[in-house]
């Protein structure tokens, strides 16, 4: 899927187009063209490969995750003195509440993952279908009125039930976790780093769940036996995927060129 390989093309160009002043953090892209971006407690919206910009969602103190997941859907993460979670499926128009696991949840399209300790968990249908309507007060901001009487008010007030559920698709191994911050979608699917259950965090295998069917792949042993990981993240550039972490002062690096069928120690 070339959206999906070429998603650091666009992670790129935000930060080189953002709007002066915007000072763009967090970032999240659908395709060469789709993108939102961070700045601030607003989150802004480019259709266009970063060429032009707007605010579509105006949260708490902090916005703490973005997923665009198409060109029309996505989740937001945001709090004040916690956290909520929206979801949108026209482009940011209009945003529900909906549940901190469907808030963190990854994916691309039509697909939507999260995970549970060694469960990962589908989230179904994405995006909600059905009528939706609002059961409270079209607010400007995630968590009260606007100060601008010209800001849209598009987020719902009120609870709304999303009709998404979590169903179990996958289950690794005994006594291995799904690190939940290495979900990287892939085509037709989504990939994960298994570690073991102990405080070490070390990385034993990938998951690569597509198509419906789940392949657990060992990752080559590196750094001492007894070292703590930290720092862990997965990244696709599909067919080629690499891991990374930091283990007792040194860096490693794990690469796959065939979609995570086998993979290599390149650095440690």
């Amino acid at each position: 899927m070339r959206a999906i390989a070429q998603f650091g093309a666009l992670v790129a160009a935000l930060a080189l187009t953002a709007p002066a002043g915007a000072g763009f953090g967090l970032q999240s892209c659908a395709d060469l063209d789709h993108g939102w971006a961070v700045s601030g407690t607003a989150v802004y919206s480019t259709d266009n490969g970063g060429g032009s910009w707007r605010p579509i969602f105006y949260g708490g103190n902090q916005i703490y995750r973005v997923e665009r997941t198409s060109a029309s859907a996505g989740t937001v993460v945001s709090g004040n003195s916690h956290t909520t979670a929206f979801w949108t499926r026209d482009g940011g128009k209009h945003w529900y509440r909906t549940s901190d696991e469907i808030g963190n949840a990854v994916g691309h399209g039509g697909l939507l993952f999260s995970s549970s300790g060694s469960v990962l968990l589908q989230e179904r249908p994405w995006p909600p279908r059905g009528i939706v309507r609002c059961h409270g007060t079209w607010w400007g901001t995630a968590f009260g009125p606007a100060t601008s009487s010209k800001t849209p008010r598009n987020v719902c007030s009120g609870p709304a039930p999303s009709g998404v559920r979590s169903q179990k698709v996958y289950t690794l191994a005994k006594d291995t976790q799904i690190a939940s911050d290495t979900l990287t979608p892939v085509p037709a699917g989504i990939a994960a780093v298994g570690v073991d259950g102990s405080p070490r965090a070390r990385p034993l295998e990938v998951l690569m769940f597509r198509n419906g069917r789940g392949l657990e792949t060992p990752l080559p042993s590196a750094g001492p036996p007894d070292a703590g990981f930290s720092g862990l993240r997965l990244e696709a550039a599909w067919p080629s995927l690499t891991v990374q972490a930091d283990a007792a002062g040194a860096h490693v690096t794990w690469r796959s060129a065939d979609g995570g069928a086998t993979w290599t120690v390149v650095t440690g």
